[in-house]
C-alpha cells in the first residue's frame, strides 16, 4: 500500500509532496521532477521557455517549481549541494558495472575519441 501524496498550497496546485519527505522531496506534478531538479537543470537554459520547450513542459509547471523553491530556498539548496558533491567513484561504488564513456565536445562528430 501507498501512502497518500499531499498537495501543498492552492497557489502552487502542481506541487506534491512525498510521503515522508521534506521540502527538498516535492514534486512538480506533469514534470516528472522535483523541484530541486527543475532548479538544478534551469541553471543550465538562458530562461525558463527554452527549458520548458527543451524538456516538453508547460512552461507554467516550471514557474510552480520555482516559486516552490523560492519559499524553500535552504531546503533545496541542501538538496542541490548534496548531488553536486556526487562524485564518479560515488557513482562507481553504487553501480559497479558502471562503464564510463568520454567524449570531446568540441570535436567533430566523426573523430575518434
Amino acid at each position: 500500500m501507498h501512502a497518500c501524496i499531499t498537495h501543498l498550497t492552492a497557489d502552487i496546485p502542481h506541487i506534491i509532496q512525498e510521503p515522508d519527505g521534506g521540502p527538498e522531496q516535492a514534486r512538480v506534478l506533469g514534470t516528472g521532477m522535483h523541484v530541486w531538479e527543475i532548479v538544478w537543470v534551469a541553471r543550465n537554459y538562458p530562461d525558463l521557455s527554452a527549458m520548458a520547450d527543451s524538456l516538453d513542459v508547460d512552461r507554467s509547471l516550471l514557474e510552480e517549481g520555482m516559486r516552490y523553491a523560492a519559499e524553500y530556498p535552504s531546503e533545496v539548496a541542501v538538496a542541490i549541494q548534496h548531488i553536486d558533491s556526487v562524485t564518479l567513484d560515488d557513482f562507481r561504488a553504487l553501480l559497479p558495472g558502471m562503464k564510463v564513456a568520454t567524449f570531446d565536445p568540441d570535436a567533430p562528430p566523426d573523430a575518434p575519441s
